[in-house]
């Protein structure tokens, strides 16, 4: 079996989700996750991770290099009981403008390699980008090969994105805004996030704001379609605070509107199996959860919460997954997905690996 260490970096920039992942075979593949890890950012970090207008390219790769030797330190240190054949990287994303022709996530696979001696897979977007596509979502693949029994597919992340299984192809894109915009306004009331949506529930229904968040042109184009975190960042929550000054509020209204949108990207749809697996850290939004669960039920769906390890390590066990489809030479990007013209094999390999 191969060992790959799956390395997510989400856009929220909370910390760091390790996955280290067993895979055998292809036709069948059999895996298993041998560990998890999550590592909070340090304030250095978090520093590091700042990309802004001010920031020359120096600056920028100054930032990378920190990034990249504290990942480093960090791999090496892990209370790891396994061998670790292959890191996958992923990076923090600073800028994501496919329609532009590119992308560009910190963190240097070249340097990891050169850091750890364990070789390294990373740059999974930019060749989707070259061939038309947006580069992203890339968790359809997991679901399309890791979570066979389910249909429907949602992740809760800083970004929310869903998978829609169609005979044996998947179809999957960036939603909206999800945990970047609860943790944003949770900040202002003075926690990380708004834990089980005690906030969100205390707040009112603000209908001018939704009506304007309803309005906006992003939700109204149709797949394949991604989000750029500076977008959401420097352009989409300002004007929610504009609208609304307060926080609770826009927690309560953002919370229905972003559930009405799920269960409206649901709707109509032809899968057999009517649950919905749902992933990431958005569901732990208690809520969130109940609004989620009524807006699916009108549509006649269901929500299922899988094991705790996947609900919060699902992006970095896909991480792991990518870097073994790559090193196996199979398509990882699929067209259905991106829309790029063809699938490709997303990946450079810092080392050399027998698998």
């Amino acid at each position: 079996m191969s060992n790959i260490l799956g390395v997510m970096t989400g856009s929220s920039k909370d910390g760091m989700d390790l996955s280290l992942c067993a895979f055998k075979g292809m036709d069948p593949l059999t895996w298993k996750v041998l560990q998890h890890w999550s590592v909070a950012y340090d304030e250095e970090v978090i520093s590091a991770l700042q990309v802004g207008p001010q920031d020359t390219l120096y600056t920028i790769l100054k930032k990378q290099d920190a990034f990249t030797k504290w990942m480093a330190k960090v791999i090496l240190h892990l209370d790891n009981k396994y061998s670790m054949d292959v890191i996958s990287l992923h990076g923090h994303t600073v800028t994501h403008l496919p329609q532009e022709g590119f992308t560009f996530q910190m963190g240097s696979g070249a340097s990891l390699y050169a850091l750890t001696e364990i070789p390294v897979v990373s740059d999974f977007r930019q060749q989707d980008v070259s061939l038309g596509g947006q580069g992203t979502p890339m968790a359809p693949l997991a679901d399309l090969v890791l979570f066979k029994d389910h249909d429907l597919f949602l992740n809760l992340g800083g970004i929310a994105n869903v998978s829609i299984r169609q005979d044996q192809d998947i179809i999957g894109y960036d939603i909206a805004p999800c945990n970047q915009v609860f943790d944003h306004f949770a900040l202002t009331l003075g926690a990380p996030y708004d834990r089980e949506g005690k906030w969100a529930s205390e707040g009112f229904l603000n209908e001018s704001l939704l009506m304007f968040i309803q309005e906006q042109e992003y939700f109204k184009l149709s797949h394949p379609k991604s989000l750029d975190n500076n977008f959401i960042k420097d352009n989409f929550i300002p004007k929610l605070s504009n609208i609304e000054p307060s926080p609770k509020n826009v927690l309560h209204t953002y919370a229905h509107f972003l559930t009405r949108l799920i269960a409206k990207e649901f709707k109509n749809t032809l899968a057999v199996k009517k649950k919905v697996l749902v992933s990431g850290g958005g569901i732990r939004n208690t809520f969130f959860k109940n609004l989620l669960e009524h807006a699916l039920k009108v549509e006649g769906l269901s929500i299922s919460i899988p094991a705790d390890d996947i609900i919060e390590f699902k992006e970095s066990i896909l991480m792991a997954l990518l870097a073994y489809y790559r090193l196996n030479n199979r398509d990882n990007l699929l067209a259905s997905v991106t829309g790029a013209s063809r699938n490709s094999m997303g990946g450079a390999l810092y080392g050399s690996v027998n698998i």
